[in-house]
C-alpha cells in the first residue's frame, strides 16, 4: 500500500489513476483519507474523480458530498493531531511511510518516528480540507501544520526554509493578523513547534502594533516570555527585537530579562545535584564527570532552586528524597511552577524504604522519574539515559544554547544601540550575565560588542581585563579593545586612576610578548591618551 499511496502525488495523471483503482481493489483502508479530496474536488480532472470515487465505492461503499467529505478530512485530521506529540514522543518508535521522489519519479521509504509520521498525514489531510472547503479556519489549520512539519523537519535550531511553495511563503501570505491568531491557536493546542515557526515569521513580517494589547493584558508574543518552553521564549524574544517597537507595552520588562537569561550560558552539558550530604552530592558529581557532564551541588532545597532559575544550561536535574528546606516533594512542585524550570526532567534518587513512595507520589508527573541511589557511574550512565530520553526534542545541545546565546546577545546590542524612540530597556541590570558572556566560550566577541554599549565602570573594567589576559585568543582581544574604544568615546573613561596606571604595568610588562598582545595593550592606551580623554 505504502508505494501506491506515494503514487497518488505523481504528476502523471494515468499513474495516479491506476494507483487508485488499485488501492481501491487491495481493499485499502488506509487510502480512504487520501481518495476523499480527489473524489469531490471540482478543480480536478473528471478521470480523477471517477477513479477516486470508484475506489471510495469499494472501500466504503459510498462517494461522499462535498459536506461529508469536510466533515470526515476535519475530523481525521484533528485526530491525527493529536497523535503527532512531536516534542515529547519515543524517537525510537518509528514507522515506514512512502513519499513520491519527483527527482527520480518512483515512490521511496522513510523511517520516521510515529509521531511525526502522523505530523505528515494531518498537514496532507489539512491541504485536502482547505482545498474542498477554503474557509478561513481551514486556512489557519493548513498553515499551523504545515509550519509545525517544516519546523520538525528542517530542525527546531535552524530557520525556515524559505522560496516558493514553503511554509514561510504560506504563511507570509496570510498575513501577519493571521499569523497573530495562529499562534496563540499554536500555543492554545501546544502545537509548540509551529509556535516558534511562527514567532520566527512575525519577527519577519509583523509591525509593532502587534504588541499592543488591551488595558491590563499582554500580546501573544509578551506572554510568551514566560512561556516554560525553552525555544518558544527565546523565538518570541528575539522577533519582539525584530519588530522594533518605538514604545512601550504590556510585558516590555520581560525582554531583556529573556535575552539577559539566554546570554548567561556556560556552552556546557551541565547537571544540577541536590544531596543534603556534601560528600554524597561530591560523588554525584564525579559520577555525572565521569559521563561528560559538568555538574553543580546544592545542600538545601531552597540552594538547588536558585542555582535552577539562574541557569539556562542544565539538561536535567537529580535530587535526592533526603533534601529538606523544602523536602523533595514540595522542591519539584516549585521547580514544576517555575516556567524556567517547569519542563525539565528530575531524577528523584530515592532510598530503599522510600522507593515505592516516591514513586507513587510522582506518578502523574511524566517528566519526574524515580529511581535509587546511584552508587557508580555506569548506573549513573543508565539513569541518564532514561532522563534524556524523557527530554526527547526538547533537550538541547550546547551548540544550540552557544548560537541562542550569541543572537541574544546581538540582540542586546542592538537594544543599547539605538537612538530612535524605543521602551525603556534596563539593560544596566544586567551587566553581570553580559560580563560572564565574555568568558564563555565563543561569546566573547558578542558580549563584548555590548558591553561596549553599556555606560558603567563595570563594563569598562572587564574589557579592559579581558584584553589584558594572554591566554586569550587575539582575535576576541582585539574585538574587545575596539568595544573598549566605542565606550571611551561615547561616554569617556569610567576606570579609576589606579586601573589606569595598572594598564601601563601591563603594557609594560609585555615587553617580551608577542607583538600583537602588545599592539592590543597599546591601542588600549591609545583609547585612554586619545585627544578627546585630554
Amino acid at each position: 500500500e505504502g508505494p501506491l499511496l506515494a503514487a497518488l502525488d505523481s504528476p502523471d495523471e494515468a499513474q495516479r489513476v491506476n494507483a487508485m483503482n488499485t488501492l481501491g481493489y487491495l481493499d485499502s483502508k488506509q487510502a480512504v483519507p487520501h481518495l476523499v479530496r480527489p473524489a469531490v474536488d471540482p478543480k480536478g480532472s473528471a478521470a480523477i474523480q471517477k477513479a477516486a470515487g470508484q475506489a471510495l465505492l469499494r472501500l466504503v461503499n459510498t462517494v461522499p458530498t462535498a459536506a461529508d467529505a469536510e466533515k470526515y478530512l476535519h475530523r481525521r485530521l484533528i485526530a491525527f493531531l493529536a497523535a503527532a506529540d512531536v516534542l515529547s514522543q519515543d524517537l525510537g518508535d518509528v514507522v515506514e511511510i512512502w513519499k513520491w521522489d519527483a527527482g527520480q519519479k518512483v515512490p521511496v521509504p522513510l523511517m520516521l518516528p510515529k509521531s511525526d509520521a502522523n505530523l505528515q498525514l494531518a498537514a496532507r489531510l489539512a491541504e485536502d480540507l482547505h482545498a474542498i472547503a477554503p474557509k478561513d479556519q481551514y486556512l489557519r489549520l493548513r498553515v499551523l501544520t504545515r509550519l509545525e512539519l517544516e519546523k520538525i523537519v528542517g530542525g527546531l535550531d535552524k530557520p525556515l526554509p524559505r522560496g516558493a511553495g514553503s511554509a514561510f511563503e504560506l504563511a507570509s501570505q496570510a498575513g501577519e493578523n493571521a499569523m497573530n491568531e495562529i499562534l496563540g491557536e499554536a500555543v492554545k493546542q501546544n502545537r509548540l513547534a509551529a509556535a516558534i515557526a511562527a514567532c520566527e515569521l512575525l519577527g519577519e513580517i509583523g509591525h509593532a502594533r502587534l504588541l499592543q494589547a488591551p488595558a491590563g493584558k499582554e500580546s501573544v508574543l509578551a506572554q510568551l516570555l514566560l512561556h516554560p518552553d525553552h525555544r518558544l521564549r527565546f523565538a518570541a524574544a528575539m522577533a519582539i527585537v525584530k519588530l522594533n517597537p518605538t514604545a512601550s507595552f504590556p510585558g516590555a520588562s520581560h525582554v531583556t530579562d529573556t535575552l539577559a537569561y539566554y546570554a548567561s550560558t556556560s556552552g556546557s552539558r551541565r547537571v544540577l545535584i541536590g544531596h543534603p550530604r556534601a560528600d554524597e552530592g561530591q560523588t554525584l558529581v564525579g559520577f555525572m564527570n565521569e559521563i561528560d557532564y559538568e555538574a553543580e551541588a546544592a545542600y538545601t532545597g531552597k540552594a538547588l532552586m536558585q542555582f535552577a532559575v539562574a541557569s539556562p544550561d542544565y539538561d536535567f536535574i537529580l535530587i535526592s528524597d533526603a533534601i529538606d528546606s523544602p523536602p523533595v516533594t514540595e522542591l519539584v512542585q516549585l521547580l514544576r511552577k517555575d516556567f524556567r524550570t517547569a519542563r525539565l526532567p528530575i531524577g528523584v534518587m530515592a532510598r530503599g524504604e522510600r522507593l515505592d513512595k516516591m514513586k507513587d507520589a510522582f506518578e502523574d508527573d511524566t517528566l519526574t522519574t524515580v529511581f535509587p541511589r546511584i552508587h557508580d557511574s555506569e548506573t549513573a550512565g543508565f539513569e541518564v539515559s532514561r532522563l534524556v530520553a524523557l527530554a526527547s526534542r526538547n533537550l538541547m545541545t550546547p551548540d544550540e544554547r552557544v548560537d541562542q546565546a550569541a543572537a541574544a546577545l546581538d540582540a542586546l546590542a542592538f537594544l543599547a544601540d539605538r537612538s530612535e524612540s524605543q521602551p525603556v530597556y534596563d539593560l544596566v541590570r544586567h551587566e553581570a550575565s553580559i560580563i560572564r558572556a565574555l568568558t564563555a566560550p565563543g561569546l566573547a566577541a558578542e558580549a563584548a560588542q555590548v558591553l561596549g554599549r553599556l555606560p558603567t565602570p563595570n563594563c569598562q573594567t572587564a574589557l579592559v581585563d579581558f584584553i589584558s589576559q594572554n591566554a586569550r585568543p587575539i582575535e576576541v582581544r582585539q574585538a574587545a579593545s575596539a568595544a573598549f574604544f566605542a565606550a571611551v568615546a561615547r561616554r569617556g573613561t569610567l576606570l579609576t586612576k589606579a586601573q589606569i596606571l595598572l594598564q601601563y604595568d601591563r603594557y609594560n610588562a609585555s615587553a617580551t610578548l608577542d607583538p600583537e598582545t602588545q599592539a592590543v595593550l597599546g591601542r588600549v592606551l591609545d583609547t585612554l591618551e586619545s585627544k578627546k580623554q585630554k
